[in-house]
């Protein structure tokens, strides 16, 4: 009884190590025929899509480097392909508290996307700033230190000068307060 039992269990393992194997390969031959495409949409001068393949596989034999590869020759495409509540690395601002090994890349989260611009908001806090220097002082955003502060030491601290030709600095929203309504961007 003993010994049918131990038969028993051995078939078991044995058959669900050939399961396993047979999986393995399986997922390992998408890789590579994922890889192979990937390959093929570059050489047909497609990196957009090559560069979504690569991405997708991690690290797939040499698909980070691809996808790092591709993206250097086009250091927009990253934000081109970016859709809602993707995340991207844009900039460099001192976030670990350790100036020694310098400013961390600043990673953002889509929030939109309109006419191929992103709206983007930091998914760490950066720093603790007042909405203006001057308490009880009437302020609006247009004169506020905040604005000024983001305008000037952070723009220029946390951006290339490349990258802030990027920005669109001059999206206006216009606000109108209600008492019964609070604010409202128009």
């Amino acid at each position: 009884m003993k010994k049918k039992t131990g038969l028993i269990i051995l078939a078991v393992l044995l058959v669900t190590s050939i399961i396993v194997a047979i999986l393995l390969i399986h997922s390992n031959q998408q890789k590579a025929d994922q890889y192979q495409q990937a390959v093929r949409l570059m050489d047909s001068g497609n990196p957009v899509e090559a560069y979504r393949l690569f991405k997708q596989l991690g690290n797939y034999r040499d698909s980070e480097n691809q996808a790092a590869r591709i993206a250097s020759s086009d250091p927009l495409l990253v934000y081109r392909i970016a859709e809602k509540v993707d995340t991207v690395s844009f900039g460099h601002w001192e976030q670990d508290n350790n100036p020694d090994n310098g400013p961390e890349p600043i990673e953002w989260i889509v929030l939109d996307k309109i006419d191929g611009r992103l709206l983007l908001i930091s998914s760490s806090c950066l720093a603790g700033m007042a909405y203006h220097m001057e308490p009880f002082t009437p302020v609006t955003w247009e004169t506020c230190s905040l604005r000024e502060w983001l305008n000037s030491i952070f723009l220029s601290s946390a951006f290339t000068e490349e990258e802030q030709a990027w920005i669109k600095t001059r999206t206006r929203l216009m606000a109108r307060v209600s008492s019964d309504q609070g604010v409202i961007l128009q």
